[in-house]
């Protein structure tokens, strides 16, 4: 609004000006007042100059006035020649305006608002947002650091929006918050930034707000403290040794991923437990990834058409736990894993086991698997055949009953 008011003065300065230079005249002449904005507008242009550290306003038009063109005879010499003047300061007014606006907009902000909890972020989000009049931008980065108490230890993002990135930093023990603007220089650098890029995840900060606030990470025992972090980079690094979790945004509720292998582009909250080791040194217990986003290839999307309509029955019958699995990527784990190249039959040993896990389908399929031995049994139309599978078979697929 400032800015818009800043504008609207100048114009009416510039208007003001050359209507009291053209009635400043000193004879009439034809189409004077045409030639006294042509004059304004030759004093008024310029030559810009821009390096990494400074930019050169040259006033190249006032120049060509004053070293070709002053001297020569014309009528209304004098109001030609306030025109052209007129123009140069217009010029640099503008130029000092810029330098003012920027100075006043693009500073340090602080705000106190005395909560040093995890529990407050998202209202100390809603304060700042108020006071410095950002009515949408997205999260960028975040890296926040707490104890198991809830406590902050530190906290800094950075959002954009309003063509400006704003890095918000906590300071705990003093309850504050600085927030520096800067201003984000080119449409490029800004669609690059917020989302318009393939390799960035555009996330509105208030969104990202609810799932911090409403998300139930993961607990640990042993943690004497945590990190959570964040940038809007979309990943393809492999998941398949990591603890990975899908955020549903209707109810913020999280369900592990089973099936990792096929996800090549995500965008995660990375959670870290730590646990405490000396003074001032902590170890990490683990490296979670809360998804806000992912995706499949598109030959793995075609390929997971055909387990849409499958059906899995999951039955851990000594602890009387029973689980349907209908989601088809989760289903596709779990029938490659029946399909192994490496499940071997067993056709000269007796085997005097019986299992407690079983894989039942809506095809007719039955396996058991028998807990710490690397055996599954196959029944299918009244026949049972043995296998010796991989000894990781069975937790890999009693995962899937929580």
């Amino acid at each position: 609004m400032n800015y818009i008011l800043s504008i609207l003065g100048h114009w009416i300065f510039l208007v003001v000006g050359l209507i009291y230079i053209y009635t400043k005249r000193e004879e009439d002449e034809n189409n004077l007042g045409w030639k006294v904005i042509g004059f304004y507008l030759l004093g008024s242009f310029s030559l810009n100059f821009n390096t990494q550290s400074v930019s050169i306003i040259l006033p190249a038009g006032f120049c060509f006035y004053y070293f070709i063109m002053r001297n020569k005879p014309r009528l209304n010499k004098v109001t030609k020649k306030r025109a052209a003047i007129f123009g140069v300061i217009m010029l640099y007014v503008g130029v000092l305006n810029g330098i003012i606006y920027e100075k006043i907009e693009y500073r340090n902000h602080f705000i106190i608002t005395n909560n040093n909890s995890i529990d407050y972020i998202k209202n100390d989000w809603n304060t700042i947002k108020n006071s410095l009049n950002i009515d949408y931008s997205e999260m960028k980065d975040f890296n926040l650091g707490y104890k198991k108490d809830g406590s902050i230890e530190n906290l800094y993002y950075s959002v954009l929006g309003n063509d400006k990135q704003y890095h918000i930093t906590f300071y705990p023990e003093g309850g504050e918050y600085d927030i520096y603007v800067e201003k984000i220089r080119n449409e490029n650098e800004m669609n690059m930034s917020i989302g318009f890029d393939d390799d960035r995840f555009n996330l509105s900060t208030d969104q990202f707000m609810d799932i911090i606030e409403n998300t139930k990470f993961e607990k640990y025992e042993e943690a004497d403290s945590y990190t959570i972090k964040y940038s809007n980079h979309i990943y393809t690094d492999t998941l398949e040794d990591k603890k990975v979790y899908e955020i549903n945004y209707d109810d913020y509720s999280i369900k592990e991923l089973v099936s990792k292998n096929n996800i090549y582009r995500y965008s995660p909250i990375v959670y870290v437990p730590m646990k405490k080791v000396s003074e001032g040194s902590s170890d990490s217990i683990s490296i979670d990834q809360y998804l806000v986003y992912y995706n499949y290839s598109e030959e793995e999307h075609n390929d997971i058409v055909m387990y849409e309509n499958k059906e899995i029955i999951i039955e851990d019958i000594e602890n009387g736990i029973k689980k349907v699995i209908t989601d088809p990527y989760d289903a596709e784990t779990i029938v490659k894993s029946m399909k192994d190249s490496s499940w071997a039959e067993v056709k000269d040993i007796n085997v005097s086991l019986e299992p407690n896990l079983f894989i039942k389908d809506n095809d007719g399929n039955v396996i058991g698997l028998c807990e710490n031995e690397s055996f599954a049994r196959r029944d299918l139309d009244g026949i049972s055949v043995w296998y010796i599978v991989p000894s990781n078979l069975y937790n890999d697929i009693k995962l899937f009953l929580y």
